[in-house]
């Protein structure tokens, strides 16, 4: 609910659902009213918090343990990279993995980690689907944004195979931190 386009987004997707046959669960949030409630000041961890609690919330409605995210390959590069940027080390640098439990009582599942955000789109272009881009992703003063904008293109110039590179380490680095434990 930050962007006014999110009402426009939020209508398609339940207008998409409601004509595909598909069960549509949404909530509207108030951002800047929790965080004022709860003291709280940072809207990344807030939003991740609340969306959080709602699929939890889901869980419990539909007896499930399971929620299925759209993460996709570029997602992980960025946190790999976020991660070791900032000093991280052994577990620290697992950005994430196709399969975690969260702290709110569900596994995650990410089946698209595998793939490019590129190749999701000319995925959805094949089928005709429409996508909306979240206007703020182009707004360098967001640290994850830096890096997609700036850093990993630069990279991506001298391995165009990244993504897979990124996606085999993170396979085997959790594979190790698992084998230690």
């Amino acid at each position: 609910g930050f962007r006014k386009e999110s009402i426009d987004e939020f209508d398609y997707v339940k207008d998409l659902c409601l004509t595909s046959n598909v069960i549509f669960e949404g909530i509207n949030l108030n951002i800047p009213l929790y965080k004022i409630e709860n003291n709280l000041s940072s809207d990344e961890s807030v939003s991740r918090d609340l969306r959080y609690t709602f699929y939890r919330d889901l869980c419990l409605k539909y007896n499930t343990n399971y929620v299925i995210l759209g993460h996709h390959g570029d997602d992980l590069v960025e946190g790999v990279y976020m991660r070791l940027t900032h000093g991280a080390y052994g577990r620290g640098l697992i950005s994430m993995t196709p399969v975690s439990k969260s702290n709110y009582g569900f596994t995650v599942l990410r089946p698209l980690l595998n793939l490019s955000k590129s190749e999701i789109y000319d995925f959805s272009r094949s089928l005709n689907l429409l996508w909306y881009e979240d206007i703020s992703n182009l707004d360098d003063k967001y640290t994850r944004n830096r890096y997609r904008n700036n850093i990993i293109p630069l990279l991506k110039l001298e391995n165009p195979n990244l993504n897979k590179v990124i996606l085999n380490y993170s396979k085997f680095k959790s594979e190790e931190e698992i084998y230690f434990d």
